[in-house]
C-alpha cells in the first residue's frame, strides 16, 4: 500500500514535470519563432533600404550627367539586375517575393557568374549587375538591433555598412547606416 502511494506520487510529480518542461519548451519556441520573423523582416528592410538607395542614386547621376563620360558611367552603374545575399547564402523564394516591386530583375546569389574583376553578371541574360547583402543580427533590444550590409558591383565598385533598426509602430526602419569600408 505505501508503495503504491509513492508510486503514484512519483508518477504525478514526473507527468507535471514533463508537462511543465513542455510549456517552457513551447515558449523558447515561439520566442525562437518571432526572432527568425524579425530577422527576416529586418534582412527585407536592409536589402530594399539599399536597393532603394541605389536606384535614386542612379537616376539622380543620370540626370546630372553633362560629359560624355559621366553619362557613360551612370549608365553603367544603372544595373537591371540586383543579386540578393543573405548570410552569405540565397534567399528564399519568399522573401525575394517581398521585393516585387522594385523595378529590377531580382535574382538569388547563386544567379550570379562573375567576369573581369569580379563584376557579377546574370547567368542567363549576361546583364551587369549589383550584389547587395545582409548579414548577422545584433540584437541591442526587443525592438532595436545591427547588422551589416553593403553592395559589391565590382573590384571598383563596393561597399561595407553597418545599419541600425528600431521597430516603429510594429513595423522595422531602418534607423541609420555608416559606411565602414569601401571596397
Amino acid at each position: 500500500m505505501i508503495a503504491t502511494g509513492i508510486t503514484t506520487r512519483l508518477i504525478l510529480v514526473c507527468v507535471f514535470l514533463f508537462v511543465s518542461s513542455r510549456i517552457v519548451l513551447s515558449k523558447d519556441s515561439a520566442h525562437l519563432d518571432v526572432r527568425t520573423t524579425d530577422e527576416q523582416e529586418i534582412y527585407a528592410v536592409v536589402i530594399r533600404s539599399q536597393m532603394e538607395q541605389w536606384i535614386r542614386s542612379a537616376e539622380t547621376n543620370r540626370a546630372e550627367a553633362k560629359e560624355k563620360w559621366q553619362r557613360v558611367t551612370a549608365e553603367k552603374l544603372n544595373f537591371g539586375v540586383f543579386f540578393v545575399s543573405i548570410n552569405r547564402k540565397d534567399p528564399s523564394d519568399g522573401f525575394l517575393r517581398r521585393l516585387h516591386d522594385i523595378p529590377r530583375k531580382i535574382e538569388k546569389l547563386s544567379s550570379a557568374r562573375y567576369g573581369e574583376l569580379g563584376a557579377p553578371f546574370d547567368k542567363t541574360t549576361h546583364q551587369p549587375g549589383i550584389i547587395f547583402s545582409v548579414e548577422g543580427v545584433h540584437w541591442s533590444n526587443a525592438d532595436g538591433a545591427e547588422l551589416h550590409g553593403g553592395y559589391f558591383c565590382d573590384g571598383r565598385c563596393g561597399a561595407r555598412i553597418l545599419f541600425r533598426v528600431e521597430r516603429k509602430n510594429g513595423q522595422w526602419v531602418v534607423k541609420s547606416s555608416e559606411r565602414e569600408a569601401v571596397l
